[in-house]
């Protein structure tokens, strides 16, 4: 039972969509359960802080967009010998052309 269990957890750490989950819901549970334990213990002027550093982390989490990610991707692609990081150019172009020859159509029905 308990290798069942030690098996399970061992998918779950490595599944990428678990992990992002947990991720949104830790950061979630990070206000709910944060912000009154901080409203009860700090003073006006820690609070206003404390918020202020929240917010900046906020507009850091905004204004990255996955940058790291595309980054780091784009890095490994160089590094293991690829010649071009868009490997279906020609097929998404293609996509776009057609999505734009038929937005009127979409848009009239």
């Amino acid at each position: 039972m308990f290798r069942n269990l030690y098996n399970w957890s061992l998918v779950l750490w490595n599944s990428p969509t678990f992990t992002t989950w947990a991720s949104f819901f830790s950061r979630t549970m990070y206000g709910v359960v944060l912000l009154p334990v901080v409203t009860i213990n700090l003073s006006t002027d820690e609070i206003s802080i404390w918020l202020l550093l929240n917010i900046f982390v906020g507009l850091q989490t905004l204004g990255d967009l996955g940058f790291g990610a595309t980054f780091s991707r784009a890095i490994s692609h160089a590094y293991s010998g690829a010649e071009d990081i868009i490997i279906h150019k020609k097929n998404q172009i293609e996509q776009a052309k057609c999505f734009l020859l038929n937005l009127p159509l979409q848009i009239g029905n």
